[in-house]
């Protein structure tokens, strides 16, 4: 027989159980030229609409940030989204990836020891 709202499942009331809350999720978008203009960016709207559609109300994404392609910066973006008592999930970056000497994203990734995964589409 199924249970009814109010039946104990397991030692807890069907009632009261509920999905987990969302994970927190951030965006971080590496961008010499967003950074000094965000209206260049084009990224966190596809990354937002991908969370939207493809997230299946796992995320809450309320936080974004553009930041130019210096380690300084990206480490603090990252820090301060992941050291502390209001820390996100899953953060998501975008950019500075390339292969000039200036794209220093991944770098940034092995100093934090935090493992980047480097996509380079051809």
């Amino acid at each position: 027989m199924a249970a009814r709202p109010g039946d104990e499942v397991s030692g807890v009331r069907s009632d009261t159980m509920s999905s987990p809350p969302p994970l927190r999720a951030s965006i971080i978008i590496v961008s010499e030229t967003a950074s000094r203009d965000p209206t260049t960016d084009k990224c966190i709207p596809s990354l937002r609409e991908t969370f939207d559609s493809d997230g299946g109300g796992r995320f809450d994404l309320s936080d974004t940030a553009i930041v130019p392609d210096d380690v300084t910066q990206i480490q603090r973006a990252i820090t301060q989204r992941t050291d502390g008592e209001d820390y996100v999930n899953l953060i998501v970056t975008s950019g500075g990836t390339g292969f000039a000497r200036k794209d220093v994203t991944p770098e940034v990734g092995d100093e934090l020891e935090v493992p980047f995964d480097v996509v380079v589409g051809g």
